[in-house]
């Protein structure tokens, strides 16, 4: 009975002292402070999904370090040319810049090997920043990629995994994976065009790129499709686009 009291008393004594604390406040620069890092950590996600987030000089500097060691192989093998730290990450990023350029003779094409050393077998394995990666790959060079089929097939895997997501743009490509990551995806997406569907209108509704060689692809479609369908002596305005 004396343990009990005794608790009893020295939980009310601790409450006293608490209650004599000063209340904690925050200064309007520290909470302005707070919510603007809050703010900048959430840009940097924003970016990061979504591929637009600049690299860093460390970043740089590695990547200008393995594409002289792509340069001066000579025999050695792709996977011992581009070994070490964020080997993934930087491979891409080198493909995203130079798969397009005539001066990359030293990068081999993104064909079957690459693929499968750089993607893996499972898309459903990649993290945020290898998908936003390989998706900005695949609409910016489209064409230029041999191993176009395996790439879309790694997308649709990652896509599919994806049930929610903040971005709008994600969820998207989500849902119209089937249509979007195919090897014949801009004609797919021409097609799904709606009767009097603006082509601005259509590629924000599957979320194309207005740059890069997959959209290039699908304004050709989508204007042949009109053309198609116009009647005789009409489709000038169409025929001045494709030209």
């Amino acid at each position: 009975m004396w343990c009990f009291k005794n608790s009893n008393f020295q939980a009310m004594h601790l409450d006293l002292r608490l209650n004599d604390l000063p209340m904690p406040r925050i200064g309007g620069i520290g909470l302005n402070k707070a919510i603007q890092s809050l703010q900048e950590i959430s840009n940097r996600n924003h970016d990061r999904d979504n591929g637009t987030a600049p690299e860093p000089s460390q970043f740089k500097n590695r990547k200008e370090q393995m594409k002289k060691r792509l340069m001066n192989r000579e025999g050695a093998t792709f996977e011992a040319a581009t070994e070490g730290a964020q080997r993934e990450r930087l491979i891409l990023s080198l493909y995203l810049e130079y798969a397009d350029r005539t001066d990359a003779w030293w990068l081999p094409a993104f064909d079957e090997s690459v693929a499968n050393s750089v993607l893996g077998k499972n898309g459903a394995d990649w993290n945020g920043g290898k998908r936003s990666q390989v998706t900005l790959l695949f609409f910016k060079h489209f064409e230029h990629l041999q191993a176009l089929e395996q790439i879309c097939c790694r997308l649709r895997e990652a896509y599919d995994k994806l049930f929610t997501h903040t971005s709008e743009q994600i969820m998207i490509w989500r849902h119209e994976r089937s249509t979007v990551f195919t090897s014949d995806g801009p004609q797919k997406v021409a097609m799904a065009a709606l009767n009097g569907e603006s082509l601005i209108a259509l590629m924000d509704r599957f979320a194309v790129p207005k740059e890069g060689r997959f959209s290039a692809r699908l304004k050709e479609r989508y204007l042949l499709t009109r053309l198609e369908t116009i009647e005789l002596g009409q489709g000038q305005e169409i025929l001045q686009q494709l030209e």
